[in-house]
C-alpha cells in the first residue's frame, strides 16, 4: 500500500524518513518519493491509505499495523459554541490566528496556532519540539515572546502562554462530517493569515505513534480535502458557526489535497492540564 504523509512545520532544510513512506519537509521543499512498503493486512489497508504515516517519523509497518476498528477511548466533549454575529464570525478566526516560530537544533521552525483563551495559544507539539524560546506573530504585526506551558507529545498538542497577546479567543465546537470548513494558517511561514476552504470528509480511528515514535495509541483524526500546505501545522479548522472543530497537523503526499486534523475534543485535556513554567519541550525532531 503506497501512502505518505507530510508533517507541516516549516524550516530551512529538507529532511526525509523513508520507512512508512513518511516525509518531513521543511519550508515547503518536497523530498523525493521513498520506496513503497510491503502490502498491509486487508483490514488495515483502507485506513492506512488515508493516514499512512501521520508524522514525519518512521511509521509502524505491517508488524504494528493501524487498527481502524478497535474501540477508542471516549472523547471529552467540547463545549457547545455560542454563534457570533456574522461580521464578528468572519473577523474572529483571522484575528485569533498567529504564526509560531522558534529554533530547534539550529533550524528555524514556523507553524501556526490559534487563541482558545486569553493570552493563550495552542499549536502542535511538533511545531515547538526542542524549541526553548518560541515567539508568536499576530495579524496586527506584533511579535511577542511565548512560553510553552503544556507539551503533550502523545496527542501532538502544545499550549503556549503569551503575555500581552490580547487577541479574541475562539470557542471549540465539534465536527459533524461531511461539512464545509475553513483553515486559517501561515503556509510556508508567510506573514499574512491565509483562509483556505476545506471539506471535512470523515472521522477515522487509527493506532498512531506519538511525535517521537516511541509509543502508539488509538486516536481519532478528521480527514479533510483542501490545499493545506507546509507551515499550516497548528492551524485552526473553523466551521460555519465560527467554532474551532480541529487543528491541522498533516497532509498526505501521494494524494494531493488530502489533509488531517486533530479533533477539537482532543484539545480539551491539554488545555485543562496543569501549566508549568516553562514546560519541557523535549528533544528536537530530526
Amino acid at each position: 500500500m503506497a501512502s505518505a504523509v507530510l508533517w507541516l512545520s516549516a524550516a530551512p532544510a529538507p529532511q526525509t524518513a523513508a520507512l512508512g513512506r513518511v516525509a518531513h519537509t521543511q519550508s515547503g521543499t518536497w523530498p523525493a518519493a521513498p520506496t513503497a512498503l510491503p502490502p498491509l493486512p486487508p483490514r488495515t489497508a483502507s485506513i492506512a491509505k488515508l493516514l499512512g504515516g501521520i508524522l514525519s517519523l518512521p511509521f509502524p509497518g505491517p508488524e504494528t499495523p493501524l487498527v481502524p476498528d478497535a474501540p477508542a477511548s471516549p472523547p471529552v466533549p467540547a463545549p457547545a459554541p455560542t454563534a457570533p454575529e456574522p461580521q464578528a464570525r468572519e473577523r474572529a478566526p483571522v484575528a485569533s490566528t498567529v504564526k509560531v516560530s522558534g529554533v530547534a537544533c539550529g533550524l528555524r521552525l514556523d507553524g501556526s496556532g490559534f487563541s482558545p483563551d486569553t493570552d493563550t495559544i495552542v499549536t502542535n507539539a511538533h511545531v515547538v519540539a526542542g524549541v526553548r524560546q518560541p515567539v508568536v506573530k499576530g495579524p496586527d504585526g506584533r511579535t511577542l515572546a511565548a512560553q510553552v506551558v503544556v507539551f503533550d507529545p502523545e496527542r501532538d498538542v502544545a499550549v503556549l502562554a503569551v503575555p500581552g497577546l490580547n487577541q479574541p479567543s475562539l470557542p471549540l465546537g465539534s465536527a459533524t462530517p461531511p461539512e464545509q470548513a475553513t483553515v486559517y494558517g501561515h503556509p510556508f511561514g508567510q506573514e499574512a493569515v491565509q483562509e483556505l476552504p476545506v471539506r471535512i470528509e470523515s472521522r477515522e480511528v487509527a493506532r498512531v505513534p506519538n511525535i517521537y515514535n516511541t509509543r502508539a495509541a488509538l486516536r481519532e483524526n478528521l480527514v479533510m480535502t483542501g490545499n493545506v500546505l507546509s507551515g499550516d501545522s497548528g492551524a485552526p479548522t473553523v466551521d460555519s458557526s465560527g467554532a474551532v472543530v480541529g487543528m491541522v497537523f498533516a497532509v498526505e503526499v501521494l494524494r494531493p489535497g488530502r489533509a488531517f486534523a486533530i479533533p477539537s475534543e482532543d484539545l480539551v485535556r491539554p488545555l485543562a492540564a496543569p501549566r508549568t513554567s516553562p514546560a519541557n519541550t523535549g528533544p528536537c525532531l530530526r
